[in-house]
């Protein structure tokens, strides 16, 4: 009897701890991602705000630009704002559950060419109150070592297709394999995301 009563606690111990994990990775599978933003295009230290093609440019820009492209370098960079989106705020029969996000490798690809692979620099948490967080995510590339078959036009022509006043962002894509911690430990995204401008 005093045996049968230990294993009837121990299976009720199992039970409620087993339920308890599947209500914490329910509520950390809901997290969602997407593509907020993107901003700050620059090439070789130029804005490209406002500008849809190299006439834009005034004479001191095209002086910066084709100086860097001579040295055989063209620096572009600019910022990725990534929005996380955790809705465990208590509402819709989830408890309130905030999320932290220990890792967040990710790759980034312009016209279907891997251009940059990285991470956040550190973890942070999503709060389970309804509020979201941004995650930047800074490319800074040499466009030449990517982009060697293209003459200087071409490639200032495709930075602006890119980048510019009228450019499509829908040539950038970005992936991500994020790793979460919960309390019964991290847990890693079985496979890879692609994260557009809606919510995943």
């Amino acid at each position: 009897m005093k045996n049968k009563k230990i294993f009837l606690i121990a299976a009720l111990t199992l039970l409620i701890a087993s339920c308890g994990v599947y209500e914490t990775l329910t509520n950390f599978a809901r997290l969602n991602f997407k593509v907020d933003s993107y901003n700050n295009f620059r090439v070789a230290d130029v804005a490209l705000e406002g500008k849809s093609k190299i006439a834009d440019f005034s004479p001191i820009d095209y002086v910066k630009l084709t100086g860097a492209f001579v040295k055989g370098e063209l620096p572009f960079s600019f910022l990725i704002n990534v929005e996380a989106d955790n809705p465990n705020d208590g509402s819709g029969g989830f408890p309130a559950t905030d999320i932290s996000i220990e890792s967040f490798p990710f790759r980034v690809l312009l016209d279907d060419k891997q251009i940059l692979a990285g991470n956040i620099e550190q973890a942070f948490t999503v709060p389970g109150v309804g509020e979201n967080r941004i995650i930047p995510i800074r490319v800074d590339i040499d466009l030449l070592k990517f982009f060697k078959d293209k003459s200087f036009d071409e490639l200032t022509n495709f930075i602006l297709a890119v980048g510019g006043k009228d450019g499509s962002r829908s040539r950038i894509s970005l992936f991500a394999k994020p790793v979460l911690g919960t309390p019964v430990g991290t847990i890693d995204y079985p496979d890879e995301i692609k994260i557009s401008h809606e919510f995943n």
